[in-house]
């Protein structure tokens, strides 16, 4: 399935109501604790969370859109594996 269908789909699948708007990609939830948790539906079909949560909705919001881009530019990971990756100390040359 092409890149752009993908993410046309995920979006479909991901809308939620806020206030009477919908989100036309991923899905952000304000937990008891009062911080933002955000989440997707990857080209691989699956719902990814961001590695952290979120003081403001408008950061949960920006790394909605970085995770989008990086969806579009064909550059995608799961966003756990990206986090394990960059935990892993540099090895010298």
């Amino acid at each position: 399935m092409h890149k752009a269908a993908l993410i046309s789909h995920a979006g479909r699948m991901a809308r939620e109501t806020d206030h009477g708007k919908q989100r036309s990609f991923g899905y952000i939830r304000r937990l008891p604790s009062k911080r933002y948790q955000a989440s997707y539906i990857g080209p691989d079909l699956a719902r990814h969370a961001a590695p952290d949560t979120f003081e403001t909705k408008l950061d949960a919001e920006g790394w909605m859109r970085d995770e989008r881009k990086i969806i579009t530019s064909e550059e995608w990971t799961p966003p756990k594996s990206r986090a394990a990756a960059a935990r892993l100390p540099s090895r010298p040359y």
